[in-house]
């Protein structure tokens, strides 16, 4: 079983794992660690314990100042930085970041590097893969390391990050994929109207971060998904009040609003009238059509 208590809370960061450098010579994972937000938190690398190092970034800003060159990353990239490399890491001060990291070393990572190309180099990329780092993580936490399934994890991570991107820079999907990506986000959410989802809802179906889900969202249709719901919910509503007899408040229980009162406002701000009254005019145009 894992055992770090001692290492838990240090230096703006809630370690999970800390395995005390025992080497395995397929894979050894050194550290695991959730860093919290604050502007404080900085760290240079100790060439002694130099690993393999992987981090998610979740939100905020950080910079990574490497061989001689600084890098920005923000929430959605991962980062890769090799072992042989000179590094030091900073949250930005007015946006500090939390992210997710651990440090690896052995063959396999060792072997991974070299077949891709990223034998002494940092690579920035934009994936998502916050659900990979967040269940390697939770693993080590809970049932410590276990050789066979770590490794299968880890070589999920890597390929993933390794696949089509350039080392040193910000890559990211295809805008071809992403636009691909985010229909779908937003197709789940039509699917799911009735049931008001939230965000997070949508960043767990898809497993990835709720900062990815709104970022996409919005940069495709220019209103954030939660604005998209809103409207969307009322949407429905009105062609539940024109082509059902639903009453108002049957309406209000369908589409998971906390009250009637609570919908019928909702309803007005975008209608310019309450559901009711919206009803009765559609009844008294039926009305006029018939005569």
């Amino acid at each position: 079983m894992n055992n770090f208590g001692q290492f838990k809370v240090k230096n703006h960061q809630n370690y999970v794992y800390h395995s005390y450098r025992k080497y395995h010579p397929v894979l050894c994972i050194y550290d695991a660690a959730i860093v919290y937000p604050d502007k404080n938190y900085k760290h240079t690398r100790d060439k002694r314990f130099a690993a393999h190092l992987f981090e998610y970034i979740v939100s905020g800003k950080g910079y990574i100042d490497c061989n001689g060159k600084r890098y920005t990353v923000a929430a959605g990239d991962c980062v890769y930085i090799s072992k042989y490399c000179d590094v030091s890491y900073f949250a930005d001060h007015d946006e500090p970041y939390t992210k997710l990291w651990f440090s690896a070393d052995g063959a396999l990572p060792g072997k991974l590097c070299e077949a891709m190309g990223f034998n002494d180099n940092l690579m920035i990329c934009r994936k998502d893969l916050y659900g990979k780092f967040q269940r390697l993580l939770h693993i080590l936490e809970n049932d410590g390391f276990e050789l066979e399934r770590i490794s299968k994890h880890l070589v999920g991570i890597m390929l993933a990050m390794f696949s089509d991107t350039t080392m040193g820079t910000n890559t990211y999907d295809s805008e071809e994929d992403t636009v691909s990506d985010t229909r779908r986000l937003k197709a789940y959410i039509d699917e799911v109207i009735y049931s008001a989802p939230t965000v997070g809802d949508i960043a767990k179906h898809f497993d990835i971060c709720e900062a990815t889900v709104i970022r996409h969202f919005k940069k495709e249709y220019s209103m954030t998904p939660n604005e998209y719901i809103k409207k969307q919910r009322l949407n429905v509503a009105e062609g539940l009040l024109r082509n059902s007899s639903y009453s108002v408040t049957n309406i209000a229980k369908l589409l998971n609003y906390c009250s009637q009162s609570y919908f019928s406002g909702e309803f007005k701000k975008q209608f310019g009238l309450y559901p009711t009254e919206y009803r009765d005019r559609l009844l008294q145009a039926s009305e006029r059509i018939k005569k």
